[in-house]
């Protein structure tokens, strides 16, 4: 028993490991990926709570340090809606 939960924790890990390695190979030269916001006045940091409704970039929600929306995200195919009409077309 104990064993296999200790291979279960380290495939885990490793799935874990190559899956937000994934999310960058998606990314092109003009596009970032969005780990912190600080804004700073005067070199003063500011609270971002007082700034929340001027914010409209929102950062990456990590799961275990993973960011699984934004590896979601990258997975979607582009031209979903083409498909989806397609499909229709067919019917």
């Amino acid at each position: 028993m104990n064993r296999n939960l200790i291979k279960i924790n380290l495939l885990i890990i490793v799935l874990a490991f190559f899956s937000s390695c994934n999310l960058t190979k998606e990314i092109e030269k003009n596009q970032i990926i969005l780990k912190n916001i600080d804004i700073s006045l005067n070199e003063k940091l500011i609270k971002s709570d007082s700034l929340n409704p001027l914010i409209t970039i929102k950062e990456n929600s990590r799961i275990l340090g993973v960011p699984f929306p934004a590896l979601l995200g990258s997975t979607a195919k582009l031209e979903s809606d083409s498909l989806f009409e397609d499909w229709l077309n067919t019917k």
